[in-house]
């Protein structure tokens, strides 16, 4: 953990920002609308973020999403996970919604 932004986050303990966990989840949210849709996506509004678990530089994460619900032809609820090591250390419910291109 000696990149600039980590060392900031508890010196002598640090971990990997909340910030950066919940930008994972949206840049792949935006990718996978782009790719399904052919669509941009914008965050409308954020329903529920949930830190469970520290993230310590250097854990190997992996991100999955799935589309809870659709709420308008142009609105989805996304529900975003991150696990390390078999364990959840993130979730989020996101609401976004289509742009045109």
């Amino acid at each position: 953990g000696s990149d600039k932004f980590v060392l900031g986050h508890y010196p002598h303990n640090s971990l990997y920002p909340g910030v950066f966990q919940f930008e994972l989840v949206s840049d792949l949210s935006t990718k996978f609308f782009k790719e399904k849709f052919n669509s941009i996506a914008k965050v409308y509004e954020i329903a529920r973020v949930q830190f469970l678990e520290a993230v310590i530089p250097g854990d190997v994460l992996e991100v999955s999403l799935k589309i809870k619900k659709q709420l308008t032809c142009d609105k989805f609820l996304i529900q975003g996970k991150i696990t390390s090591d078999g364990s959840i250390v993130f979730k989020a419910s996101i609401n976004y919604k289509l742009l045109e291109l």
